[in-house]
Order: structure tokens, then C-alpha cells, then sequence
């Protein structure tokens, strides 16, 4: 019985919750088009003088709300400064210490890029000899826009068969032309090594 009226108790609180979630949600997305009315009213000034109120009377229309041209996502301000390619930099050595634990020392190894335009642009790491390393950061996500930099972070596959890797790569940038966002692919300089013990 106690079980029973728990359960009742968070199916009502859920309830609530959602339903609460869905009202937000919905006034949100509608909020935009509040100032859109499908019958303008006419402002005060444009109301007819007395004796002029006949059917067909001509009568000032009121002004019409200037529509916002459609941005891309991304901050607008960033999109104004952005021009020309984006560029970015690998440097530095990640040395591993010891295999058990797999304890590493990062040497300046460092990704820099500048112009990035999003943050779900991508990061695209080429590692050789391939061997089933993971690096990172992969997205721009936490990432600062448009110029910064970060670590470069590497996790070793189960069995690692060489001693040596090189990491190279290439980011995702978008750019405004004409209106439309056009995706590009640019290289980046330098690279980063692995060294294992």
C-alpha cells in the first residue's frame, strides 16, 4: 500500500513536471510570433475624423513590421568579423612515463586554431601508423570562438603495437556567402607526437 502510494505520488509529480515543460516550451517558441498579427489594427493617429467614419473612406494602413533577415546560427557578431580561411597548429610531444598505469607527460602538445565559426564544428585527427588511438577534443563545443587552443589528450588502444605515433589534422569551418553558410575543410600545420616508454 505505501509502495503503492509512492509510485502514484511520483507518476503526479512527473506529470507536473512535463506538462510544465511542455506549457514552457510552447510559450517560448510562440513568444516569437506575438508580434506578427494576421489583422493590424490602425494606430490612433490614422482613425478617421468625425463625420469622415463612411464605409470607403480612405484611411491611413498602419505601418508594417519590418521582418528580421534570417542568420545562421552562431553569434551574429561573429559572423559579421569572420572572412578569409580559418587556420590552426599542432605542436608539442605526449611522452608515456609508464604502460601500467598508463601515466603520460604532455610536452606542450598543444592544438591552436583561429576563425572557427560554430561550435559543432569538427576536430579531424589523422593518427599514424593507425593503431585505434583516441584523441581529443573532436568538436568546438567547449571550445572558445572563434581563436583559442587546447590540449590534445590521447587514450591507447588495449595493446599498443608500435612505440612511435604521429597525430596530424584538419577542422570544419563555415563561412557566409551570399547568404548561405558554405562549409570548408582546412588542414592544420605541424603535428603532435606519441612516444611510449
Amino acid at each position: 500500500m505505501v509502495i503503492m502510494k509512492k509510485l502514484i505520488f511520483v507518476l503526479v509529480i512527473t506529470s507536473i513536471v512535463i506538462a510544465g515543460a511542455v506549457i514552457f516550451y510552447f510559450a517560448r517558441n510562440n513568444s516569437g510570433n506575438l508580434s506578427i498579427s494576421s489583422s493590424p489594427t490602425p494606430s490612433p493617429d490614422s482613425t478617421p475624423s468625425a463625420g469622415s467614419g463612411q464605409a470607403g473612406s480612405p484611411q491611413a494602413s498602419p505601418k508594417p513590421t519590418p521582418k528580421p533577415t534570417p542568420k545562421p546560427s552562431g553569434s551574429p557578431s561573429l559572423w559579421e568579423q569572420l572572412s578569409g580561411e580559418a587556420s590552426c597548429e599542432l605542436k608539442g610531444e605526449i611522452k608515456y612515463e609508464s604502460m601500467s598505469p598508463r601515466v603520460y607527460d604532455n610536452q606542450d602538445a598543444i592544438f591552436t586554431y583561429k576563425g572557427v565559426d560554430h561550435p559543432g564544428r569538427l576536430i579531424n585527427w589523422v593518427v599514424s601508423p593507425n593503431d585505434g588511438l583516441s584523441i581529443g577534443p573532436n568538436l568546438f563545443a567547449n571550445l572558445p570562438l572563434p581563436d583559442g587552443e587546447s590540449l590534445i589528450g590521447v587514450s591507447l588502444p588495449e595493446n599498443p603495437k608500435y612505440k612511435s605515433y604521429e597525430l596530424t589534422a584538419s577542422i570544419n569551418y563555415g563561412r557566409l556567402i551570399d547568404g548561405n553558410v558554405k562549409i570548408f575543410t582546412k588542414q592544420c600545420s605541424g603535428k603532435t607526437t606519441v612516444v611510449l616508454p
